[in-house]
């Protein structure tokens, strides 16, 4: 559930480093920051003040933030206040020009977090030669992104995403399936809603 209350956040904050048995988090992240109000409320007062007071008592050492939006993501980055971004990225997004955005990442010094490298598993719902190895490769081929989440299910996909380590070079290589997963999946939602408006409505 989403939510913007202070104390309720603070309280969740807490709950979670005694669920983690742990003092301190790397990263606090202020999730799911997809409007420019939202993004604005935030980031004057609000929520990243109490992020910034988690490092200040010891509890976080960087502030990150989450979007699917790309201006806001590209925003928020812009401000040089966050210290990671993390942000769709996956191959099926491969002709979507993001430059602007990785540029105010560079800039600024955040750092780039790709999620949903595998399109919440879309690219594994049709008939192509994509395999999670070749997806993993992908996104971390791209020098601005520094580490990606996949999101597993269970021990078996952990165990298949740790199989990334061990591949082949060419396991990894997914240039030849990328003029064939632009055709597979022309029209295809990712819900990342890079193309917004929606170009087929």
């Amino acid at each position: 559930r989403k939510t913007r209350d202070l104390k309720e956040c603070e309280d969740l904050f807490d709950d979670l480093l005694l669920k983690l048995h742990t003092d301190y988090v790397d990263i606090i992240f202020i999730q799911f920051v997809d409007e420019e109000e939202d993004l604005n409320e935030i980031m004057s007062g609000g929520l990243y003040d109490m992020a910034l007071k988690q490092i200040e008592k010891g509890k976080a050492r960087f502030i990150g933030l989450s979007s699917h939006s790309f201006p806001v993501a590209q925003k928020a980055s812009e401000t040089g206040k966050i210290h990671v971004l993390m942000y769709p990225r996956h191959i099926l997004s491969a002709s979507i020009p993001e430059e602007s955005l990785y540029e105010a990442c560079r800039k600024t010094g955040t750092a780039f977090v790709a999620m949903k490298p595998f399109a919440g598993g879309k690219i594994f719902k049709e008939d192509t030669k994509i395999s999670l190895i070749k997806s993993l490769s992908y996104v971390l081929s791209d020098e601005i992104i520094s580490a990606t989440v996949p999101g597993v299910k269970n021990q078996q996909e952990l165990t298949d995403v740790l199989k990334f380590f061990e591949a082949s070079s060419e396991e990894k290589d997914y240039t030849a399936v990328m003029s064939e997963l632009n055709e597979s999946f022309k029209g295809v939602c990712c819900y990342c809603n890079h193309c917004q408006p929606c170009p087929v409505n």
